[in-house]
C-alpha cells in the first residue's frame, strides 16, 4: 500500500520536474501555460469566442 503511494508521488514529482525544466529552458512552455491557464493571446492574433445559444 505504501509502495503504491510512493510510486504515485514519484511519478508526480517527475512530471513536475519536467515542467520546471521546460519553463526554465524556453518560451514555448511559458506561452502554452499563458494561453491555457490565463487565456492570453499573441500580439498579432485575433480572439474569437463562440457562445452556444440557450434554447
Amino acid at each position: 500500500m505504501q509502495q503504491a503511494a510512493n510510486d504515485t508521488l514519484s511519478e508526480r514529482n517527475a512530471q513536475l520536474n519536467a515542467e520546471v525544466l521546460d519553463l526554465k529552458n524556453g518560451y514555448d512552455a511559458i506561452e502554452e501555460r499563458a494561453r491555457f491557464s490565463l487565456g492570453m493571446i499573441g500580439r498579432d492574433e485575433t480572439f474569437y469566442m463562440v457562445v452556444a445559444s440557450k434554447l
